[in-house]
């Protein structure tokens, strides 16, 4: 199916997509230049290009993918994994060696996009094709409807993290990827030993 829908994108091969959300091509034109607005916004933040396309490269195509699928092959409402694209990472290279920039935004991303499904969009998108198929409604119909829930809610979300950021501060929101970021900068990982008995 991979490869008849990637002939279909580059108009290779006849398959019908006209009930589907969104072209073929249009959707992976999107995933594209999607992923290149975020590796330039990172970039431009500062972190450096390879592990902004690391990071969250890990994050869309793997962890994503497992994460949405779980919850709507088991039916749960949502998850959260212990799984970061940094762990994958930190496999290839000591995170504290990145520097506090690459760090910094490694805990942001982490804590925007990678903690749980609340900040995932393949999931609930999922859910919403299911429903349609359920009470036969055209998906073609609902690109519209999703496209303005998505600016409405992306508009609210992101007007108040920021102001409960400087009003609260931000490492007030989630302590665990703001700890962990600390923890890279200051500190080289250590093995733990068990004392000596």
């Amino acid at each position: 199916m991979w490869r008849t829908t990637w002939a279909r994108a580059a108009h290779l091969k006849p398959l019908d997509d006209s009930d589907e959300m969104m072209s073929y091509r249009t959707a992976l034109l999107g995933l594209f230049a999607g992923f290149a607005g975020i590796i330039l916004w990172l970039t431009l933040a500062g972190m450096n290009p390879l592990i902004a396309a690391l990071q969250m490269g890990i994050y869309i195509f793997l962890i994503t993918l497992i994460m949405t699928r779980a919850v709507s092959e088991c039916g749960w409402m949502e998850t959260e994994t212990n799984f970061l694209p940094s762990h994958l990472v930190g496999l290839m290279v000591p995170l504290h060696s990145l520097g506090a920039t690459n760090n910094s935004l490694i805990a942001f991303t982490n804590t925007i996009f990678c903690r749980d499904m609340r900040g995932t969009l393949l999931s609930p998108l999922m859910d919403l094709q299911k429903l349609a198929k359920e009470t036969n409604t055209r998906f073609r119909s609902l690109s519209l409807p999703m496209l303005v829930a998505f600016l409405v809610s992306f508009v609210t979300a992101a007007m108040f993290f920021i102001y409960l950021g400087y009003s609260h501060g931000a490492l007030s929101f989630y302590q665990n990827p703001n700890s962990n970021a600390k923890n890279m900068i200051n500190f080289p990982p250590t093995t733990s030993r068990e004392p000596a008995g």
